[in-house]
């Protein structure tokens, strides 16, 4: 048997992965699959998160080492349905490397690059 595609095998394969998307289960098992990573995700921010309200944790933030990350909610416990609308609603802002997939993960990085703009009043 040869193993060296021919030219219409890779014809019916970009053909069949651009069908795959737009057939009806095909959607229904993807968006169950991103709910059950966004339930998995949901409990383990939820559970062991590190982010507090406290002024202390906030300085903390400058000295944290870059490759640690800010987890959970601060103030109030999370909510998993306010947590799916965020998530998704951010999928439109990918582009902006400063604007994190998950409000609720923030590399510290990214928190150290954004803690200027903490006190600044919005118009």
């Amino acid at each position: 048997m040869n193993a060296t595609p021919t030219r219409r095998k890779i014809v019916l394969g970009v053909i069949a992965a651009t069908a795959m998307p737009r057939l009806p289960g095909f959607k229904a098992a993807a968006q169950a699959q991103d709910d059950a990573g966004l339930a998995s995700r949901f409990q383990d921010l939820s559970q062991n998160g590190n982010a507090t309200c406290s002024p202390k944790f906030t300085a903390s933030i400058a000295t944290m080492p870059p490759m640690s990350r800010i987890k959970g909610s601060c103030c109030s416990p999370m909510e998993m349905k306010r947590y799916t609308e965020q998530v998704k609603g951010l999928v439109k802002y990918r582009v902006i490397a400063m604007i994190p997939q998950d409000p609720y993960d923030i590399p510290a990085v990214t928190a150290q690059q954004m803690i200027h703009y903490y006190d600044r009043q919005l118009t």
